[in-house]
């Protein structure tokens, strides 16, 4: 009696552990499911709030504007104007604050003595030279990753500043061009990078430094940057290093590439 008392007793509790094991499963997905919903419901707030992104030219800074009518807005169609204002105040909140993180890290690097700044929206773009860069040639226009030929010499690591990314140092012509590409793995808007440029006689001579900040309200940005070392010859030193927003969704590589590139056709900058 007391055995068949005692297995009966066990079958209740493995019946009870199973049905609050499947319980707390079952909770779990639903979690997950509505975390995977806001998250897809967010990306898709947030296309739509990209087309009302516009960029300061003076401060060199983004922000979100809903209200003004002209010709930049004039593109944008009705059946959008329509979804954007069924908007949720709490996602538009947090694409501003993300916004506000893309102009945060603007800032800081352009303390950091950055020369040259490229920001682009859906609607617009903004290349400024903010210091007399000693290496960097601005260029009238940007290129197409595809129609890049010349001999590749180095690849470019980009890493959060807080891992400390180490420079890639070539040898290679005194005029290169480097091919970057940034973008968000999981489709979220707002990426930036820094490229550091390093140039002299020797790797222990590092003397001059450029910086570029590359930024977007896309999930992805594309660019092509020359440079010309002060020092002539077809073997002189180059140092880059990159640097992207401690973001674990961030991806970003770099391509180094001996010559100078001079894209015809191309979007201007």
């Amino acid at each position: 009696m007391r055995k068949t008392i005692y297995k009966v007793f066990i079958m209740l509790l493995v019946l009870l552990t199973y049905s609050c094991q499947k319980e707390e499963t079952k909770e779990l997905v639903s979690k997950r499911e509505v975390q995977g919903l806001t998250s897809q419901q967010y990306q898709a707030d947030a296309k739509l709030l990209q087309e009302f992104v516009r960029i300061d030219k003076v401060n060199n800074r983004y922000y979100l504007d809903l209200e003004t009518k002209d010709q930049q807005t004039a593109a944008i169609s009705k059946k959008v104007v329509e979804q954007t204002q069924q908007i949720s105040a709490a996602h538009k909140k947090q694409f501003v604050d993300e916004l506000e993180k893309l102009n945060t890290f603007i800032r800081e690097q352009t303390k950091n003595k950055a020369d040259y700044v490229v920001m682009e929206t859906s609607r617009d773009s903004h290349t400024r030279q903010l210091s007399d860069t000693p290496s960097l040639v601005p260029m009238k226009k940007t290129a197409k990753s595809q129609q890049i030929t010349n001999s590749l010499v180095g690849h470019i690591k980009f890493l959060p500043s807080k891992q400390q990314p180490k420079p890639i140092e070539v040898y290679a012509k005194d005029e290169v061009y480097t091919s970057l590409y940034v973008a968000s793995n999981n489709f979220m808007p707002n990426v930036a990078s820094v490229l550091i440029c390093k140039t002299g006689t020797t790797i222990q001579d590092d003397k001059s430094t450029s910086i570029v900040i590359l930024t977007t309200t896309h999930n992805s940005i594309t660019k092509v940057f020359n440079w010309k070392n002060k020092e002539k010859g077809e073997k002189v030193y180059w140092n880059f290093r990159g640097i992207v927003q401690d973001r674990s969704d961030i991806e970003a590589s770099g391509r180094i590439f001996s010559g100078r590139f001079d894209p015809d056709n191309e979007e201007t900058l």
